[in-house]
């Protein structure tokens, strides 16, 4: 496992200068949170990629801005939004590939859309083989607003889409009431990537260290289920005080994992 920063942490900062200051704090590995569609221009990447590339870091994943459409645009019946959509969401996945990573962020539908789970499951699969031909995956992530906020989705999820890939957000969980183990165990085997904070009663997102959450405990449950990819920071500006608090999250979070 390694660990690594979103450049969400900084929204609303702009996200060119939210990807300099990672690289100026150090990051070896971080994970673009793009926030408009100006940003999924050529020109616009062009210059993150030159930068991330001779600061010599890995990019995991993209995660779009988009997210809170992603009912509207995959999951309603009418089939030219959907199909556009897949589009934009092919365009995201190049974008992680030409960054250096393979991975697209995915929200899904609103927990009120009443959707039936084997046309929930059907879009998601067409999403899912279109990433997979070009050489990415989407992943969808558990998340509060979202029907994935029930762990039942993705053990639905992997039995229709057995190669599906997953991101498990702990802050999401926590607002949920679900506990980041049971999470942990719905998405087992399928785990690709991992939204970490800390958490303590009334406050589901805080800076590591911050909270009361058995950390040693998960980071133990993701090693026994052989979980090998990034630890991703993210937490919201609000939620911690100065950027130094980010850094020495990382430092507690190594210093866990050098312990197990």
């Amino acid at each position: 496992m390694r660990t690594g920063i979103s450049s969400a942490c900084f929204y609303p900062m702009i996200t060119e200068q939210a990807v300099e200051r990672l690289v100026r704090m150090g990051c070896s590995c971080i994970e673009i949170f793009l926030n408009s569609f100006s940003e999924i221009r050529p020109e616009f990447i062009a210059p993150i990629r030159d930068l991330l590339a001779d600061a010599g870091i890995e990019v995991t994943s993209i995660h779009p801005f988009t997210s809170g459409s992603e009912g509207m645009l995959f999951f309603s019946d009418y089939d030219r939004r959907f199909r556009d959509g897949v589009e934009l969401y092919k365009r995201y996945l190049e974008i992680a590939l030409e960054l250096g990573g393979r991975y697209v962020v995915f929200h899904g539908a609103h927990k009120m859309a009443g959707l039936d789970r084997e046309f929930y499951a059907s879009r998601f699969h067409i999403l899912h083989e279109e990433a997979r031909k070009a050489g990415g995956m989407i992943l969808h992530e558990n998340v509060e607003r979202s029907v994935s906020r029930d762990p039942e989705l993705f053990r639905y999820l992997k039995k229709q889409i057995p190669d599906a890939g997953f991101v498990l957000d702990v802050k999401q969980a926590i607002r949920a009431e679900v506990s980041p183990l049971e999470m942990l165990e719905a998405m087992s085997g399928n785990l690709c990537h991992v939204h970490i904070s800390d958490n303590a009663p009334g406050h589901p997102c805080l800076a590591i260290g911050e909270g009361t959450m058995d950390l040693p405990v998960f980071l133990r449950a993701l090693k026994d289920r052989d979980y090998n990819g990034a630890l991703i920071l993210e937490l919201y500006s609000s939620n911690y005080r100065e950027e130094g608090e980010l850094t020495k999250s990382l430092e507690i979070l190594n210093g866990l994992l050098a312990q197990i």
